[in-house]
């Protein structure tokens, strides 16, 4: 599975994993839209990819990330024991997903970054394009 980060505005950077359209269930146009469950939790979301659930889509809202998943009863169960401290994983796999959601967090604010000094210098007429 990979990550890719696209940008939907200039204060906005998007992950999605590649092969997941976080749009519809499938390439199938007939199906009806799938249903998300987004959260700015990102041990949940640690704990819910170490669990094997996917990461369909990360994006930043400002200084906001916001994590999107499937909606379905697996998640609803899996959130439910997170917040009743009921769940358990395996530690290593655990902090595997942390590193993960960091690296996808420090890969979203820098490629953030690059494009605000990008546009600074740009107004400031520091760069020009020939």
């Amino acid at each position: 599975m990979s990550y890719q980060l696209r940008r939907t505005n200039t204060n906005s950077v998007t992950s999605t994993i590649s092969g997941i359209n976080p749009y519809t269930n499938s390439g199938d146009q007939n199906m009806i839209q799938t249903q998300f469950y987004e959260n700015k939790d990102f041990y949940l979301s640690a704990f819910l990819m170490a669990s094997g659930l996917d990461l369909v889509e990360h994006r930043r809202q400002g200084p906001i990330s916001v994590f999107r998943f499937i909606k379905n009863s697996k998640l609803i169960n899996l959130v439910d024991q997170y917040y009743t401290d009921s769940g358990e994983v395996k530690p290593m796999r655990y902090s595997t997903y942390i590193r993960t959601l960091k690296s996808i967090l420090h890969n979203a604010l820098s490629e953030s970054k690059s494009e605000n000094n990008y546009v600074k210098q740009n107004q400031k007429g520091n760069l020009s394009r020939g």
